[in-house]
This record gives C-alpha cells, sequence and structure tokens, in this order.
C-alpha cells in the first residue's frame, strides 16, 4: 500500500499524486483521503478524486485555490481482497 502526507503549495487548485515509485499495484486501488490545514484560521476547502484513480496515482481537485502553504493532503491507497 501507499500512504503519505503532501504539502500543497499555496495558490493550487489541484494536486497528482503519484505513487508509481513507491507503490505498483496490479490492479486499480482504493483511495482515501483527507484534506487539513495547520491554521484553523484558513477557510475549508472541499476536494474530490478527479477522473479515475489509475495504477501510477491519483489527481484531486479542489473547490478553490489553497489561499496558504498550511494545506496538506494525506492519502492511502491499498488493494482490497
Amino acid at each position: 500500500g501507499y500512504a503519505k502526507t503532501t504539502i500543497i503549495p499555496q495558490g493550487q487548485d489541484s494536486i497528482f499524486i503519484d505513487w508509481s515509485n513507491e507503490f505498483s499495484p496490479q490492479t486499480t486501488p482504493t483511495v482515501l483521503a483527507t484534506l487539513r490545514s495547520a491554521d484553523e484560521n484558513d477557510p475549508i476547502i472541499a476536494y474530490r478524486i478527479e477522473g479515475a484513480v489509475s495504477l501510477a496515482g491519483v489527481r484531486f481537485v479542489f473547490s478553490s485555490k489553497t489561499p496558504s502553504n498550511n494545506f496538506a493532503l494525506e492519502v492511502a491507497a491499498f488493494i482490497i481482497d
């Protein structure tokens, strides 16, 4: 499986999480994610997976651009037997 926290730079409205160097599933994995901010004053931003999860990674889009460098996306990808 794959689990990593990625810091999202300010001004981003999407991010591609590439796990191809660390995780090589043979079938499309299940993906779970949480978007968080280190600053309680940052706005709440909605997010979703854009398109289909691939064997190499997944793209997330956000409802607005990240207003600071405080945001991080925690992503887990794994195979359910």
